[in-house]
């Protein structure tokens, strides 16, 4: 299944090969393993990021953000995430910021969030979302039993690197396999939403009378 997948940044980290955070680093990897495998790759990230996909630019926060500038920004990557859906065909969008409920899309388009940080860093509205399609996966085993019951919370992909490993989170996967293990969960969540619009669209579809 050929896909065209949306890894959305946290808005304030650049993403690349020499980015230092962990979900920065995952972000980095899947875009290049999306890109060299025969997908469609975008990535929505600030200016200075690295990306082998196509790279959705928006202005880089200054070094001292204050709240002002903050909501700014949240409403800009809003604006500019919206705009881009209305005019390019996604397939899936994988979210990776904290931040991310902040400029969660309106559309159709399934959505996976990973939760890259402890869960009492989010509020507890992200296990109450009604947006359908909206997928919640935690990056971390230790972080899942510290989640409240949700219907759309999805295991953990498995890391297989040493405990006492000191590699950043994103850095492990291509050896553990993590990627191709990602690449399995968009598969899915893209095949389920793709069935549910064949369903809708059978139900609605118009049928002619014959007449008598």
């Amino acid at each position: 299944m050929k896909l065209v997948v949306l890894n959305v940044a946290y808005p304030f980290a650049p993403v690349g090969p020499a980015a230092l955070g962990g979900a920065e680093q995952l972000l980095t990897r899947l875009d290049t393993a999306l890109a060299s495998s025969g997908h469609e790759s975008f990535v929505m990230a600030c200016e200075g990021s690295v990306t082998d996909g196509i790279l959705l630019a928006t202005p880089k926060p200054s070094d001292a953000i204050d709240a002002a500038e903050r909501h700014h920004i949240h409403e800009q990557y809003r604006f500019t995430l919206q705009t881009f859906l209305e005019k390019w065909p996604i397939d899936l969008i994988h979210m990776h910021g904290p931040d991310f409920y902040e400029y969660l899309p309106s559309s159709s388009v399934p959505v996976l969030v990973t939760l890259h940080q402890p869960v009492a860093e989010y509020p507890e509205i992200i296990f109450h979302l009604d947006r359908p399609q909206t997928f919640l996966q935690c990056a971390h085993a230790a972080h899942l039993s510290d989640c409240p019951p949700c219907p759309y919370l999805l295991p953990e992909v498995e890391e297989t690197a040493a405990p006492d490993s000191c590699d950043l989170h994103g850095a492990r996967f291509l050896d553990a396999g993590g990627i191709d293990k990602y690449f399995a969960i968009y598969e899915r969540l893209v095949g389920e939403a793709r069935a549910l619009e064949t369903i809708i669209e059978t139900q609605f579809e118009p049928h002619l009378e014959i007449a008598h």
